[in-house]
């Protein structure tokens, strides 16, 4: 059975208002997206404000590629601005619909009024399996991504009105397929059909994700034992795993385990309080909450079918290159290094290393999503680099701040990587979770460059 929801658009909103006004809407859009298949009935039948149109819109977009909708209306689809209040709206939710969705569209006299008692005083007679009674239907089929396209439809044989049509809108979620141990045992690595898998990078109990796939990894483990941050999160110090460096390698030791034993088609690596943003300017101008910003697993596998590489925009330091900021904020010798060993070890890389260093712009944040080929060819190359660093420059002899320079290192190894092998990739925008301070990055920014002052904790 499919767990369903049913509403009237009307009710509907009205619940939405209501939570709202309660400050209780997440936990109502949690409640609602609880149902795999929602009905949505009576869509333009009574007249819906701006901002229950908003609010409405918010379901539809939620439910894009994660559950089965079905929806009835008397209004055209090109009269849909009329229900949202809002061409733009209206559009956008129509390109949510239309992407998976079919609209069927019927005529004919009213169901009730045809089958009414008062109309057929034999109504009784007709038997059960009668033609005239909607039917539905359900067809899963694989794809060779391996997700699984959930068909949900409806075939109604009249309309509801006089002589007026019916468009029913159905669209049907995009259902990803997980092994058990996504979430649950905290030792067991993904495996199975999983498609996506993104690392978010913890060291304690923080708000994650809704989205299935993202992965909250407790990092530096095997330093704190004693610290458990429950069942959801996987502990970076099972399987093949480096968690006991994480005290300088910071998020690193989570793109290790998740490149030593996860198995999805594509893996990446976020920060608790840093994340890809949605590239969606409606989505990210209605919502207010930052993670309603976070960006979904529709749009990422939207973003793959083009490219095998996701990664944030670039930062620009404008009046400094890569290589003058580090010199002027962390001890520079560890960039003079890092180039003696890719000199060393890998020299078809140093022409891009030293093109990186004289640039104004990099892709930092060691966040990133990769196809599986792609992250264990750039790992491989990635890490042995940073051991071999580590060897040269031991991190004990800094402070616990400083002592994180393989972490930042890897930061600016990133393009030396991309454009050596001049892989092509797609650029989203950067959102943190927790409001930023600015003025303070400024100052500490314009102080190292001006005057030498170099940084000594995080912003």
């Amino acid at each position: 059975m499919i767990p369903a929801g049913f509403f009237t658009a009307s009710s509907l909103v009205m619940r939405l208002r209501k939570a709202k006004h309660d400050n209780r809407l997440d936990t109502e859009l949690e409640a609602i997206g609880k149902a795999e298949l929602l009905i949505i009935d009576e869509l333009g039948y009574l007249p819906i404000d701006i901002e229950g149109a908003r609010l409405l819109f918010q379901v539809i977009a939620d439910s894009y590629e994660t559950r089965s909708v079905l929806s009835a209306s008397n209004l055209e689809s090109g009269r849909w601005g009329d229900v949202f209040g809002d061409g733009d709206m209206a559009a956008a939710a129509g390109d949510r619909i239309v992407h998976h969705g079919r609209t069927v569209r019927f005529h004919g006299e009213s169901y009730r009024n045809t089958h009414s008692p008062v109309k057929q005083p034999n109504n009784t007679d007709r038997k059960p399996d009668s033609p005239n009674r909607p039917e539905w239907t359900t067809k899963p089929s694989r794809k060779s991504d391996g997700t699984v396209q959930q068909h949900t439809a409806a075939f109604l044989p009249l309309s509801e009105g006089h002589g007026k049509q019916l468009v029913l809108v159905v669209f049907w979620r995009r259902k990803k397929m997980f092994s058990n141990s996504q979430h649950g045992d905290p030792n067991h690595s993904l495996d199975g059909d999983t498609h996506i898998c993104i690392a978010v990078a913890t060291h304690k109990s923080y708000r994650m994700p809704e989205d299935e796939m993202y992965l909250p990894v407790h990092v530096g483990k095997d330093l704190h034992p004693d610290v458990n941050l429950g069942k959801r999160f996987v502990t970076d110090n099972s399987g093949d795993n480096i968690s006991s460096l994480n005290n300088y390698y910071s998020e690193l030791t989570a793109l290790y385990w998740i490149w030593k034993n996860n198995t999805a088609l594509y893996r990446g690596l976020v920060h608790y309080r840093r994340h890809f943003e949605t590239a969606d300017t409606l989505t990210r101008v209605m919502h207010r909450n930052r993670f309603d910003k976070i960006i979904k697993e529709p749009e990422v596998a939207e973003l793959l079918a083009d490219t095998d590489i996701i990664l944030p925009r670039k930062r620009n330091y404008h009046i400094e290159t890569v290589y003058s900021h580090y010199a002027h904020t962390f001890p520079v010798e560890q960039l003079d290094v890092t180039k003696d060993i890719i000199k060393e070890n890998t020299p078809e890389y140093l022409p891009a290393f030293d093109a990186v260093m004289k640039s104004t712009k990099a892709h930092m944040f060691n966040m990133l999503i990769m196809k599986d080929e792609k992250l264990d060819k750039y790992c491989s190359w990635l890490f042995p680099i940073l051991f071999e660093l580590q060897h040269r420059i031991d991190p004990s002899q800094y402070d616990a701040f400083n002592a994180r320079y393989p972490g930042r290192i890897s930061e600016m190894l990133l393009d030396v990587w991309l454009n050596t092998n001049g892989y092509s990739y797609r650029e989203l925008p950067v959102i943190s979770t927790e409001p930023v301070n600015w003025a303070k990055k400024g100052t500490a920014f314009l102080a190292a460059t001006f005057t030498g002052k170099k940084y000594s904790s995080s912003f």
